[in-house]
């Protein structure tokens, strides 16, 4: 389906008009009339690769200081159309426990997809939304066999940071935007 635009909408029903008069076709009207071939067109645009079924969906992951030193906590909570994982303690380094692996240097983690429910495609958008350990850092987000790993960096120099000495501070937030298969 080609992206409709109002040049390309079709208006043929009549009613009322906000903020118009009833002898105009306004764009309020256009757009009413053709909600359909809209979200005909949004869920098409979904597809991204030309897949249908792919699913949009955000989580948020918190971090914190686990109850072992050194280690780390984690809980996914659902935003939109996500999951949750209840709160996983004592994660250590080069660990997988429940469905969290803890990177073997500490500088990245990952969201297990039997966690998660769904195989994901790509990782729209990931994050920081509180950082409460002061140290300025980037994180990147990818899908890796059908998880999601997100890598922590200094946002000056790129250099990893190893999160089970960044959480002892204060916890850090992801919010975490990504699409699944299904």
């Amino acid at each position: 389906m080609a992206k409709p635009t109002m040049a390309t909408i079709d208006y043929t029903e009549g009613g009322d008009y906000i903020g118009v008069d009833d002898t105009d076709t306004g764009a309020i009207a256009k757009l009413e009339a053709n909600c359909d071939a809209l979200n005909d067109y949004a869920e098409e645009a979904l597809h991204l690769d030309g897949t249908a079924g792919r699913v949009l969906r955000k989580i948020s992951l918190t971090i914190e200081d686990a109850t072992t030193a050194t280690e780390i906590k984690c809980t996914v909570a659902d935003i939109w159309n996500g999951t949750t994982m209840a709160v996983t303690d004592d994660i250590g380094k080069g660990e997988t426990v429940g469905n969290f692996t803890f990177g073997a240097a500490g500088g990245n983690i990952r969201l297990e997809a039997a966690g998660l429910g769904k195989n994901v495609v790509v990782v729209i958008s990931c994050d920081i939304v509180q950082n409460a350990s002061g140290v300025v850092l980037n994180v990147i987000g990818n899908a890796t066999a059908n998880d999601i790993i997100m890598y922590f960096r200094n946002a000056s120099t790129a250099a990893a940071y190893d999160l089970g000495t960044l959480v002892d501070t204060g916890s850090i937030i992801l919010y975490i935007t990504y699409v699944t298969s299904s």
